[in-house]
């Protein structure tokens, strides 16, 4: 009777282990089939180098997204994808009622929009001297929320991202 029991308790455990794994923020058994079931790895999805807990991050946003165009919805996902503190700034153009010393943004900045992130890159490069001339001025790795965003901005708008120093 001591062997089933332990069978028993091992099952239970078992079981109750799995409750946590129905929801994605917690998974880490049953991960690679929610990533299945919500389409992961996408465009978006770098296939190698993600953190567990960032897996679990884009499982959660991919389930909970109902979609949307306003500046909530786009500073939700950045929240939800691990980066919290982030602003949007929209540009207008200058007209004549404006004053002297705002910027000059022309008609075409009426359609782009940037979204502030709150801190430094991370792995930049920056281009020298003896690089090539065909080399990127600048790179660097590009925060988990760059792609979402730019994929589920409206079609009409250009989305830029800047970190701060």
């Amino acid at each position: 009777l001591e062997a089933i029991a332990a069978l028993m308790l091992a099952a239970q455990r078992r079981l109750e282990a799995l409750l946590v794994e129905w929801d994605p923020r917690y998974a880490t058994t049953m991960l690679t089939d929610w990533e299945r079931l919500l389409g992961l790895p996408d465009m978006c999805t770098p296939t190698s180098g993600l953190s567990l807990i960032d897996r679990q991050r884009l499982a959660y946003q991919r389930l909970i997204e109902q979609g949307g165009q306003s500046r909530a919805y786009y500073l939700a996902i950045a929240d939800q994808l691990g980066e919290p503190g982030c602003t949007i700034d929209e540009f207008t153009p200058l007209t004549c009622q404006d004053d002297c010393d705002d910027f000059l943004y022309s008609t075409a900045d009426a359609f782009t929009w940037r979204v502030n992130i709150p801190h430094a890159a991370q792995n930049v490069y920056v281009m020298t001297c003896q690089d090539n001339c065909d080399d990127a001025l600048q790179e660097y790795d590009a925060s988990l929320i760059e792609c979402p965003i730019t994929e589920r901005k409206p079609a009409h708008t250009k989305v830029i991202f800047a970190y701060a120093p």
